[in-house]
């Protein structure tokens, strides 16, 4: 358990939960759960061994868990009792969840789970990108089309096909 429905609600006073409140403490909980469980899918797919350990990792998973559990308690709230104001403070708790897990993510980005344990078979997803000459500035003073896409919807619809399907084949030829 990386976070407890006190620290949830210390992050959150303006709107306690309580046994009869929209939703309940109990369903608060729930909520928290999935966020946990959320956490430990994301974070088994990275190569970290999930429940997380470490000090240091477990503050930021704390962190981590508190957002998401927030936007999940807000939005349930917006839905049950209605109101704007609730349904932009969820789309904001939802952000901050979001972007925590997208650093994660990032090999670019320094946030890590540094003292965590690692399994060392993290799922590698390739990233799709239409390509171009446009990331060079001298090449883009010749050509200043440069920056367009090289390369047409359909071709990138092939590119995906082609990999979902374990080849690389375009057109007839190999690549």
């Amino acid at each position: 358990m990386y976070a407890t429905i006190d620290e949830v609600q210390a992050r959150m006073p303006q709107f306690p939960l309580t046994a009869t409140s929209k939703p309940s403490l109990a369903d608060a909980q729930v909520l928290l759960d999935d966020t946990e469980a959320e956490l430990n899918v994301a974070s088994e797919n990275m190569g970290y061994v999930t429940p997380l350990t470490g000090v240091k990792t477990l503050s930021l998973a704390r962190t981590i868990v508190v957002y998401g559990a927030i936007a999940k308690i807000l939005n349930a709230r917006g839905a049950a009792v209605g109101g704007d104001i609730t349904f932009q403070s969820a789309d904001r708790a939802q952000t901050y969840f979001e972007n925590y897990l997208k650093a994660l993510k990032d090999p670019k980005n320094p946030l890590e789970f540094t003292d965590a344990v690692r399994t060392g078979a993290a799922i590698m997803k390739p990233q799709l990108a239409v390509l171009s000459f446009g990331t060079d500035p001298a090449v883009l003073a010749f050509d200043p089309l440069a920056s367009e896409p090289r390369c047409t919807m359909d071709q990138v619809f092939g590119f995906v096909i082609a990999a979902i399907l374990g080849t690389l084949v375009l057109g007839g030829g190999n690549f």
